[in-house]
C-alpha cells in the first residue's frame, strides 16, 4: 500500500511534484495510477481490421461507416474490402468526434466516409480489410470453448447463437476433439462424446451463415466468441484455428 499525500482543492501533488510537501519523496497521484495499468499492446503491423457498428448516409457526405480499429491502421488513401459481402471501395475521410484524421490506429473508435456504396450494401457485424488481401469463405472453425451453464450435456449436433466483434451467426457443434484443463492446456481425453458445465475442450463448429472471424493470436477482438442457447450465455469461446472454402467472391 502506497500513502499519496494531496491536496485536490490547490492541486498539490496530483499530477507533479508539490514544493509544499518536501518530506515525501513518492510518486503523485497520477504517477501512481498510471502504475497500475500496462498500456494495452496495439497491433500496427497486423492487417487492417475494423468491425462495423452503424451504417450512415449523411447529406453532403454520403455513406459512413462506424466502427472501432481492431488491428493495422485505416487512412484516407486506403482501399478496402468489406467481409461477408466482397464489396471494395475506397475511404474518402475519417474522423474521430467530429475531428478529421488522415490516418487511425487499434483502439480508434471512428465513421469514415466511402465512395460509391449505398447503406443498403452494408450491415452491423461486416470487417473492413485490406482490398489486396485473398480472402475466402469461412466454413469452418475450432475454439477452446469454457462451459459456464450447459443444460446437461455438451454433444455435437447442437447449435449456438455466436457473438464475434459486431457479428451475430448460428453454428452446429460438428466435432467435439478433446477435452482440456484450461489452466494449463493439457489434453485430458480425446474425442470425448461430451463435456458438461464447468469443463473446456477444443471444439469444431460448422457454419453456413456468411460470417468474418479470426484465430484469436491474429486479432482478438474477432477471435473471441460468446455462445448462447435461447437466452442464457452456455459457453465462452476463443478461435483456435479457421478453416475456409472456395474463395469469396
Amino acid at each position: 500500500f502506497t500513502f499519496v499525500p494531496v491536496s485536490s482543492l490547490n492541486g498539490e501533488n496530483i499530477n507533479k511534484k508539490s514544493d509544499l510537501m518536501p518530506f515525501y519523496t513518492g510518486p503523485t497521484l497520477v504517477e501512481l495510477i498510471d502504475s497500475f495499468f500496462e498500456e494495452p499492446v496495439r497491433m500496427l503491423d497486423n492487417p487492417t481490421r475494423v468491425p462495423l457498428w452503424k451504417i450512415h448516409k449523411i447529406a453532403g457526405i454520403g455513406t459512413v461507416a462506424v466502427g472501432k480499429v481492431a488491428t493495422g491502421t485505416l487512412s484516407t488513401a486506403s482501399k478496402i474490402r468489406f467481409m461477408p459481402g466482397n464489396i471494395v471501395t475506397d475511404v474518402k475521410s475519417i474522423e474521430i468526434y467530429n475531428s478529421s484524421k488522415e490516418k487511425v490506429i487499434p483502439g480508434d473508435h471512428v465513421g469514415f466516409a466511402l465512395k460509391g456504396v449505398r447503406v443498403d450494401q452494408l450491415h452491423r457485424g461486416m470487417v473492413a480489410i485490406d482490398a489486396n488481401e485473398k480472402v475466402e469463405e469461412v466454413t469452418s472453425f475450432t475454439c477452446l470453448v469454457v462451459l459456464l451453464a450447459v443444460p446437461g450435456c455438451l454433444k455435437a449436433g447442437a447449435r449456438y447463437f455466436c457473438y464475434v466483434g459486431t457479428a451475430t451467426f448460428t453454428a452446429k457443434i460438428e466435432k467435439i476433439e478433446s477435452k482440456v484443463d484450461r489452466r494449463t492446456g493439457k489434453v485430458l481425453e480425446e474425442e470425448p462424446k461430451s463435456l458438461k458445465t464447468g469443463e473446456s475442450g477444443m471444439v469444431r463448429f460448422d457454419v453456413k451463415t456468411p460470417v468474418w472471424l479470426e484465430e484469436f493470436s491474429k486479432c482478438p477482438p474477432l477471435g473471441r466468441v460468446i455462445m448462447t442457447s435461447s437466452k442464457l450465455v452456455e459457453l465462452i469461446a476463443k478461435v483456435t484455428e479457421v478453416r475456409y472454402g472456395k474463395q469469396a467472391g
